[in-house]
């Protein structure tokens, strides 16, 4: 039971966050509103006071748990002060899910399309938009890095956006399938290489 101090916010947040973290690591049918109350410290009753019932908690905690990834891999990818730094932090970022620094359960976006496949249509759409939004942003990456003759003026980048995104998606997924980041730590290490000679050609090119 949510304690007086705790604000209506507050207690949505914690059961928003809580309850993402079980749906990304056990998945929706798994994870009971038992389990969630249990974990929240809240009783089910008081669940049911923020949200209509499981579903919506878990339409509303994915929501929460894909923005938010999409907002920390934005905020690695402004850090970087050149293409191939940016290219790199989009890759530690999805190697993160290999090495234990990002969260338990792999990658949300990828668990969020497993998850909204037989779901609802706004659940899809989100999700869809979610991908789009990573894609668009690596794209853009992509032509700000021509725009600033960092690589080749000829490089496709909807194409390569969209290759790059799908390549550490689909790694993600076969090493969940394998029970291990053989396939993601391969996909990372290729697609650094291909960063590195996208990057080398060019400067080959203006000197």
């Amino acid at each position: 039971m949510a304690t007086p101090e705790q604000s209506k916010d507050q207690v949505k947040q914690k059961l928003l966050e809580q309850s993402a973290h079980l749906f990304n690591t056990q998945g929706y049918e798994a994870t009971s509103l038992q389990e969630i109350a249990e974990t929240t410290g809240l009783d089910e009753g008081s669940i049911l006071d923020h949200f209509t019932d499981k579903s919506d908690l878990h339409h509303q905690a994915l929501l929460w748990m894909t923005t938010t990834a999409i907002t920390e891999l934005v905020v690695g990818i402004r850090a970087g002060k050149d293409f191939k730094e940016k290219m790199n932090n989009i890759l530690d970022f999805f190697q993160g899910y290999a090495t234990g620094q990002n969260r338990d359960g792999g990658c949300p976006l990828m668990n969020a399309a497993i998850e909204t496949y037989y779901k609802t249509d706004v659940m899809r759409e989100h999700t869809a938009e979610m991908f789009k939004v990573l894609t668009d942003a690596t794209a853009m990456l992509l032509r700000n890095a021509i725009e600033h003759k960092q690589i080749k003026a000829n490089v496709s980048t909807d194409a390569w956006a969209q290759f790059f995104v799908s390549a550490l998606e689909g790694s993600l997924l076969l090493s969940k399938v394998q029970g291990n980041y053989i396939p993601l730590n391969s996909t990372v290490e290729t697609l650094r290489e291909q960063v590195r000679i996208m990057a080398l050609q060019n400067l080959h090119i203006v000197h």
